[in-house]
């Protein structure tokens, strides 16, 4: 298949087609017939661009991982194949934010991703290790500047429960 010849370039291919896409809107129709004999015609460029689009998310996914993915998504905007795309990139960013497990890692994803399926996750998990992360000593002063700091996070609940059982043993 052409993504295996070793001269075979994604970007290329995507410039050549949209030009040849372009320059034979602006053919005339008896142009356009003698293209037809050549079997060059709409049809036969539409399979082409097709095939670039799907040669081209195969190569993002193989060779570049989310860099490729989002080459992909910023350059190849006609393919039809552009929301599987995005959705492949967000869930390899996702799970790379699941595998360091930071508040850090998931706060960049969400500030990155506003529109993923899981950005309401990555804030939930988000909001759970910066508590864990800022009260990792467990001392009633760190849950006191978590709940300072982050006033709107769903575990001040549970750091004001902590801060009580730890100012009240044996409760």
């Amino acid at each position: 298949s052409t993504e295996k010849a070793p001269f075979f370039n994604t970007d290329s291919a995507r410039v050549y087609i949209v030009k040849a896409e372009e320059s034979f809107a602006t053919l005339t129709p008896k142009e356009k017939k003698s293209y037809e004999e050549l079997l060059v015609n709409d049809n036969s460029i539409q399979t082409q661009k097709n095939s670039v689009c799907s040669t081209g998310l195969r190569f993002a996914l193989q060779q570049n991982g989310i860099d490729g993915l989002n080459h992909f998504i910023t350059e190849f905007t006609f393919c039809t194949n552009m929301q599987q795309a995005i959705s492949l990139r967000n869930e390899r960013a996702f799970s790379a934010a699941k595998s360091e497990n930071t508040s850090a890692a998931y706060k960049k994803f969400a500030d990155t991703y506003l529109t993923a399926k899981e950005f309401q996750e990555a804030n939930a998990r988000y909001d759970e290790r910066i508590f864990e992360e800022t009260t990792q000593d467990r001392s009633i002063a760190s849950y006191l500047q978590f709940i300072k700091d982050y006033p709107n996070n769903p575990y001040t609940v549970q750091a004001d429960k902590v801060i009580y059982q730890l100012a009240i043993p044996n409760k």
